[in-house]
């Protein structure tokens, strides 16, 4: 898995600090991300990134969780309320209307799907590119199942209209009363603001730690890379203190 990796490359960090810690004054590199000062605070930012990262999946889990709960009813109460429909005494064309929104809504509905998170694994050898780790959609585009949620509450609310707008729509059933459909759109458009909240918080805190571990340059696994890279200079390649660095693994995910 990918977050298990992310947490791998943070534990791992520790391992580097105290290597590097316990080398004393021969490890004395120019590049300040390359000092202890310097990595000590390397670590701090990443577990910053790595947390709020965590705390912000938990939450979209959570809210797009309720979202899919809230939403999954919806089917067959709009076929309730056009079954209703085709009891009265009422034009043709009305139940016509009625039953063109129903379609739509369930259209709109089969592709309501969560995006999934990926589960994926680091690879064989550290060294290897791994998968890309895409946990949520991304930012910069709208999902089709976003896309759907937005219709299926817009033609939720136009077939609540339709169906206020029929004089002899006065079902005994409460579930597709007006009033109580009117209640449900408003939850409807609160469980989906809360996801999309969420989903623009998940994406950003990935974004900000996918730049703490992999960022080119000033990024985990690039300042690690540098550190070995001195220490072979200074100690040189076939050192005990080249090897035991070396074996310290920091597996680089491709990011988005």
């Amino acid at each position: 898995m990918a977050e298990s990796t992310h947490f791998k490359n943070l534990s791992n960090t520790d391992k580097l600090i105290d290597f590097v810690s316990q080398l004393g004054t021969p490890y004395n590199p120019t590049n300040p991300q390359l000092t202890v000062a310097g990595l000590t605070s390397l670590k701090t930012q990443l577990t910053t990134d790595y947390n709020n990262w965590t705390a912000k999946f938990t939450t979209y889990k959570a809210d797009t969780n309720t979202r899919e709960i809230t939403f999954k009813p919806i089917d067959k109460l709009c076929t309730a309320i056009l079954d209703n429909v085709k009891t009265l005494n009422v034009a043709q064309q009305t139940i016509n209307d009625v039953s063109a929104l129903v379609t739509k809504i369930h259209g709109n509905s089969s592709k309501t799907k969560k995006p999934s998170s990926s589960r994926l694994s680091p690879p064989t050898n550290p060294n290897d590119p791994a998968p890309s780790d895409t946990p949520t959609p991304t930012p910069t585009t709208i999902s089709t199942s976003q896309q759907s949620y937005d219709s299926l509450i817009a033609n939720f609310d136009k077939l609540v209209q339709q169906a206020q707008g029929i004089s002899s729509y006065t079902p005994n059933e409460t579930n597709i009363q007006v009033a109580n459909l009117q209640t449900l759109f408003t939850t409807l458009n609160t469980v989906n603001l809360n996801a999309i909240t969420a989903t623009n918080a998940v994406n950003l805190a990935r974004n900000q730690r996918n730049m703490s571990f992999y960022g080119s340059g000033t990024g985990l696994c690039d300042i690690a890379k540098k550190v070995k890279i001195y220490v072979r200079q200074v100690y040189g390649t076939s050192s005990p203190e080249y090897h035991q660095i070396a074996a310290i693994k920091f597996t680089r995910i491709k990011t988005k």
